[in-house]
């Protein structure tokens, strides 16, 4: 329904806020077929985006209301509209609508953007390994202005399942997702029992090592289990040990340092011998035994 308004000296509007929330359509009591939609560019709204012809004049800056963030969407009545024209002094003889609904432009955030922010910024803080993003849900929709900007508050020191917030403007929401981080290592081929070499069973593969609590091991031909392990378990330094180099009856070169003589003396382990570890051995020529630091190579240095 329109009606017919003469203005002899200052004209312009004032929009009476009938509903205002986000991307809402319609207002209590307000026929749909006279609501005149209009979109804004800005967070205000001037007689220029509701009047025509006056795109380019001086009055068309004439606020007729301020506020509006990315996707609001309020309904007003031309009495707003009629204040802002009285307001700018511009002669306006022509008609108004009963209602307007002013509508900022907006885009939405979604996860898909979100996905690629959040992969960007991890792969940069784990450049050696892969990382998958999953699972990202906002608590709520987000929209900023068309050719706004936004950002992304996270610790990439968290992975796993964690949260972080989109701030754009004065809006911002709240998001979980989850990190999951993989790189290469090692897992069993088949099961092994404690005490066991591991070289010849297991297998190269990507592992997910965003929940180890150890670190990966690699140096496979030195290593052994240092308890059962099921097929498929990757190998990290809580389930290996070092392999002994030498282990019990085999000959061992006792070294002996006395200040400014070293003596070196034939010897048989008594244990067995890995290196840096502390192992008993026997004197082949004394017959006793003693505690020796291995040093590799066959050799010990008594304490």
């Amino acid at each position: 329904m329109k009606f017919f308004l003469t203005v002899f000296c200052c004209a312009f509007l004032s929009l009476s806020v009938i509903a205002g929330s986000t991307h809402s359509r319609g207002g209590a009591g307000v026929d749909a077929e006279q609501i005149t939609e209009i979109t804004i560019s800005s967070e205000c709204a001037t007689l220029a985006d509701v009047l025509v012809g006056q795109e380019s004049s001086s009055a068309g800056n004439t606020t007729i209301q301020c506020g509006f963030m990315a996707g609001d969407s309020r309904i007003v009545q031309s009495s707003l509209v009629l204040s802002a024209i009285k307001r700018s002094g511009v002669s306006f003889d022509g008609e108004l609508e009963m209602s307007y609904r002013i509508t900022r432009d907006s885009r939405e955030i979604d996860t898909a953007e979100l996905h690629t922010a959040l992969l960007e910024r991890y792969v940069g803080q784990y450049p050696a390994h892969k990382v998958e993003v999953v699972s990202i849900r906002l608590t709520r929709p987000l929209y900023i202005a068309v050719d706004g900007d936004y950002e992304l508050i996270i610790d990439t020191a968290r992975v796993g399942q964690t949260s972080g917030t989109v701030r754009a403007g004065r809006g911002k929401v709240g998001f979980s997702y989850t990190v999951k981080l993989f790189t290469e290592g090692y897992i069993t081929s088949e099961r092994i029992k404690a005490g066991e070499n591991l070289s010849g069973k297991v297998i190269a593969a990507l592992i997910d090592v965003t929940s180890l609590k150890s670190e990966l091991v690699m140096d496979i031909p030195k290593l052994r289990a240092s308890r059962a392990l099921a097929k498929g378990k990757p190998l990290t330094a809580d389930v290996t040990a070092p392999r002994p180099e030498r282990v019990k009856g085999d000959a061992i070169l006792l070294v002996y340092n006395t200040g400014t003589i070293q003596l070196e003396v034939a010897g048989v382990a008594e244990g067995e011998a890995i290196q840096g570890k502390t192992f008993p051995v026997k004197n082949s020529i004394s017959g006793k035994t003693f505690n020796a630091v291995y040093q590799g190579d066959g050799r010990a240095i008594v304490k």
